[in-house]
């Protein structure tokens, strides 16, 4: 049976003194009133797993996928906190998931599961055998090593990434695969990939390692049956000078990665040219103190918002970059707002919510804030009011709201005074968790999703107004 309970749970938030305009050394805020512009203010928690959840996926606005060290991977329903699945993979940890829906059968939902005992499994469940305990999924272990990430490449193609690099129909037949022991450049196994859809199709794939690797996809053809090959094109060399920690997805034209030294490179997805880089960090005076400073400095989180706009965990703090327009005199990129004692321990993930204006940040301190423009909240919109699943997807907040700054075409324009980059307020925070929160996700009209260490699943909503159906 799946134990969740739904209280109101009263959050305790502040306004933190100096507003987000103040200049000079940043303040660690304390919470300080009874956060009337922190919306989240019902809680439900989901139990089920055993040990530290570290992965959460959205499926679609219905369901959405957990995973833990535990060895098992539950599927949820966003709205009533039910458990509709539970897949066994057996007692090892799960090592990464990705949720696959068929375009011909709505009612089909294929999850791979990979695990630290160097399998993986694919998974068929019918949503119409809800409250269903899978056991049999297939086990693949042609992959030939861990796999530490998965990646949609189509309706039909799945890439995975570890030891090898690897790709596979949705039924875990092994199209191709690339033995990465031939690049002696890099022995570390691939923790993030990629997808390149242009001029080039492939993977842009990253591991810990100082350049990323780029790998062609070709379909071959004259064949009876569709055969698929990786082709290793090169290494993005001379660009990071440590470790890469991140990589995303920026928009059609560029992507960006970051590393443990707190600088982010924004790469063209045509000529995979290095096009800007973004130095996070104040440049130290000797090489190594930079060294020393790299727990504080490291890129933990990146997150695109409309095409342009990134938000960077580094450290204990964010900072939110305009990526076309607002640069320095050399051509790149400066903070439009930062603060760099957001949290008592590192950021671990955010999320920005985009109908409130509000970004959301998780931390190893086990503690969730909320951040924002606290004029914009008041001003603009009831907090109070759950919005409707329409209402989310057709009311898009310009990021401006959040910060609290009209952006012009050539750079942003001050209002009221106000210096940049601003320091956003704290608008709340989210108090249940008991150790480090791993993941914070928006489930849009049903508020946000967390987990962490401690083996707990919390939604955070909305509370309903009386007479708000």
């Amino acid at each position: 049976m799946t134990g969740f309970f739904n209280r109101l749970f009263s959050t305790g938030g502040q306004r933190y003194s100096g507003g987000g305009t103040r200049k000079g050394e940043d303040v660690f805020p304390q919470v300080t009133d009874d956060q009337p512009r922190n919306p989240y203010t019902e809680v439900t928690v989901l139990s089920g797993h055993m040990a530290t959840v570290h992965h959460i996926e959205i499926i679609d606005h219905k369901r959405f996928i957990s995973a833990s060290y535990d060895g098992t991977t539950i599927v949820w329903n966003t709205q009533t906190g039910q458990k509709l699945h539970t897949l066994r993979g057996g007692i090892e940890a799960v090592t990464c998931v990705l949720s696959l829906q068929s375009h011909c059968d709505t009612s089909e939902l294929c999850i791979i599961t990979a695990y630290s005992d160097n399998i993986m499994k694919f998974w068929s469940l019918n949503d119409d055998d809800p409250l269903q305990e899978a056991l049999d999924g297939k086990i693949i272990t042609e992959h030939n090593g861990l796999v530490k990430c998965l990646l949609q490449m189509g309706n039909d193609i799945v890439c995975s990434g570890g030891k090898d690099i690897c790709l596979w129909d949705r039924n875990g037949k092994l199209l191709t695969r690339y033995e990465r022991s031939g690049l002696a450049e890099d022995e570390s196994d691939v923790h993030s990939l990629l997808k390149l859809d242009g001029k080039h199709f492939g993977v842009v794939a990253a591991s810990d390692y100082k350049s990323l690797a780029v790998f062609d996809i070709n379909k071959l053809a004259m064949t009876e049956t569709d055969q698929y090959s990786l082709v290793f094109v090169r290494y993005l060399m001379n660009t990071h000078k440590e470790n890469i920690t991140f990589l995303t997805t920026v928009s059609q034209t560029f992507f960006a990665s970051g590393s443990r030294d707190g600088v982010i490179l924004l790469w063209s997805t045509n000529s995979l040219s290095a096009m800007k880089i973004i130095n996070c960090v104040e440049p130290c005076l000797t090489s190594s103190l930079r060294e020393s400073q790299y727990p504080s400095m490291q890129i933990r989180h990146i997150m695109a918002i409309g095409e342009r706009y990134i938000f960077v965990a580094i450290g204990n703090g964010f900072k939110v970059y305009d990526v076309l327009t607002y640069e320095d005199s050399e051509g790149q990129p400066k903070p439009l707002a930062s603060h760099s004692r957001a949290h008592q321990q590192p950021i671990t993930c955010m999320d920005f919510i985009e109908d409130r204006g509000i970004l959301v940040t998780a931390s190893e301190d086990s503690t969730v804030r909320l951040w924002g423009n606290p004029t914009r909240i008041s001003r603009d919109s009831d907090i109070s009011s759950p919005l409707n699943e329409s209402q989310a997807q057709s009311s898009k907040v310009h990021i401006e709201d959040f910060l609290g700054i009209e952006l012009q075409p050539s750079r942003p324009r001050r209002r009221g005074g106000v210096s940049l980059p601003v320091r956003p307020t704290l608008l709340g925070e989210l108090l249940l968790h008991s150790s480090n929160v791993k993941v914070v996700k928006n489930l849009v009209e049903h508020g946000l999703v967390t987990c962490g260490v401690d083996s707990m699943i919390i939604i955070w909503k909305v509370a309903q107004t009386p007479g708000v159906s």
